[in-house]
């Protein structure tokens, strides 16, 4: 009888185990937990992060290999912050952009960078020298400039802006008169050329070519005359168109004159012996001057 009601024990405590485990491993194998909403904006950070588009990377390694710091971004920091737009994008290591980023540089630039005791290790320490030695190289091209410029003598006057027409012609007057009032220096100084446009102007308002006054011409001007002979007596000479005009006048009368004598020259010769013609011509030669 004892080993019976073991039996009913044993076999009832075993299959109280069995039952037992069985809940146990159901309830670990399945936890319960807590649904998270997700927003539109989350779900596509999470996409971009696990899922980042290969035609996005392989554009940025385009563009960071083919960046040169010329042109629009021939200024340092317009290159930095372009590089550095593609530079997380691209997937490169340190080393890689490091790479890149001198090949984009000026020649100069990087020669200057190597030139440094101390090496950039990383993309940010080399941008802080590349920065660095372009802004010694844009403070000795100021100082160079500055040397290439011409000095001006201590004294000298600067370069005066043009002003209008009528300004200049007035302040030429001005000077014209002042230089030459009495007691100015000897040496003439004349007013500057006169441009095609000027001399139109000053044609139309009657004005002189030389002193830029009105009442007479350039020919007679009593401030600038033509250069003059001096005479023994030390008194100046001055050419007038009233006599210029009878001179002329004279030289066309004495040009006939010397026509008709030759006429009746040649008639007189014609008629005379041979030595009288030699005789007659040697006359006519120590006459004329010739």
């Amino acid at each position: 009888m004892m080993i019976k009601v073991f039996e009913e024990e044993d076999d009832f405590s075993d299959s109280d185990e069995e039952y037992t485990s069985t809940e146990e491993d159901s309830s670990a194998s399945k936890p319960k937990t807590k649904e998270k909403s997700w927003t539109l904006r989350e779900v596509k950070q999470e996409f971009l992060r696990d899922f980042k588009p290969s035609a996005r990377e392989t554009e940025a390694q385009t563009k960071i290999e083919h960046i040169r710091m010329e042109g629009t971004l021939a200024d340092i920091d317009k290159y930095n912050s372009q590089f550095e737009r593609y530079a997380d994008d691209t997937g490169y290591n340190d080393k890689a952009l490091m790479k890149y980023y001198r090949k984009g540089l000026p020649r100069g630039l990087v020669d200057q960078i190597s030139y440094l005791s101390t090496q950039p290790k990383d993309l940010a320490t080399l941008q802080k020298a590349a920065v660095k030695q372009h802004m010694i190289w844009l403070e000795r091209q100021e100082e160079k400039t500055s040397w290439s410029k011409p000095r001006r003598e201590e004294g000298q006057p600067g370069r005066r802006s043009q002003g209008t027409g009528s300004g200049r012609t007035r302040s030429m007057e001005v000077n014209a008169f002042q230089d030459n009032a009495p007691g100015a220096s000897s040496i003439t100084k004349y007013p500057p050329k006169l441009t095609p446009q000027e001399r139109d102007k000053m044609r139309k308002e009657g004005r002189c070519f030389r002193c830029r006054g009105q009442g007479h011409m350039g020919n007679d001007c009593p401030t600038f005359p033509s250069t003059p002979p001096t005479t023994p007596n030390n008194t100046t000479w001055r050419p007038s168109i009233k006599k210029n005009c009878s001179r002329h006048r004279d030289i066309g009368s004495q040009v006939n004159t010397t026509t008709d004598n030759i006429s009746e020259l040649t008639t007189r010769i014609r008629a005379l012996s041979r030595e009288e013609k030699e005789g007659l011509l040697k006359k006519f030669v120590t006459e004329s001057d010739f």
